[in-house]
């Protein structure tokens, strides 16, 4: 694992969403040296949808246990033929699959790429990207331990039972001393605009530019 997250091709904040994720490149050796540092574990750079030609639209609902949910909506829609296309996606999710009491994560997501052919060389894409998400209460350390009996290789002695000790920590799985209201959340958006030119089969050029603001807020009542 790296510090160094990247997405097409622009230095951010670190935040993505899989609605928007198209694919995602991992580069090592000299090769990550274009994007102006290495790391030994290589660069990630994680590139998000685009629009095409062919129109195509999916909704997806999930279902799951503990009250988990997700829908998504993806539509890849030309504007222009053959000059402007456009890709929009959205999401919104919710999770209740931890632990301990009061513990849920939601996130919301929306996504807009417009991708203008200038000429037949020359091509302006822009990318946008909003993420919400908030967390309640999954900090571990909220939950209390006790002092039990451990007994390895004849030996007994006093181990901690909690969340990250051994024996039954199940059986206070259901404590949470922080209560209902203390949250995480994470506010982030991100636009960004590429220009690209092809001179010929052996030179190019590309023009990037990006924005990004992160806001985070937390609440706690310890």
């Amino acid at each position: 694992r790296n510090g160094s997250h990247y997405k097409n091709g622009v230095r951010e904040g670190g935040v993505f969403s899989p609605i928007a994720i198209d694919r995602i490149e991992l580069i090592k050796g000299t090769n990550a040296a274009s994007y102006g540092a290495t790391e030994p574990t290589g660069l990630r750079n994680v590139v998000t949808k685009a629009g095409g030609p062919t129109p195509k639209q999916s909704l997806r609902f999930t279902l799951g246990t503990d009250n988990f949910y997700r829908v998504a909506v993806d539509v890849d829609q030309p504007l222009i033929k053959d000059r402007l296309y456009s890709r929009w996606a959205a999401s919104y999710e919710n999770s209740e699959q931890y632990s301990y009491d009061f513990a849920r994560f939601w996130r919301a997501v929306a996504y807009n790429s417009l991708t203008w052919k200038i000429g037949p060389q020359t091509v302006l894409t822009t990318r946008t990207e909003y993420f919400k998400a908030r967390q309640h209460n999954l900090a571990f350390v909220n939950l209390p331990y006790v002092l039990a009996p451990f007994t390895h290789n004849g030996q007994t002695v006093q181990q901690a039972v909690g969340m990250f000790g051994l024996g039954e920590w199940e059986r206070f799985s259901h404590i949470n001393l922080a209560g209902p209201v203390p949250y995480n959340q994470v506010r982030y958006w991100q636009s960004t605009g590429t220009l690209s030119h092809r001179f010929s089969d052996w030179l190019s050029l590309r023009v990037l530019g990006s924005h990004w603001e992160r806001r985070q807020n937390r609440y706690s009542s310890n």
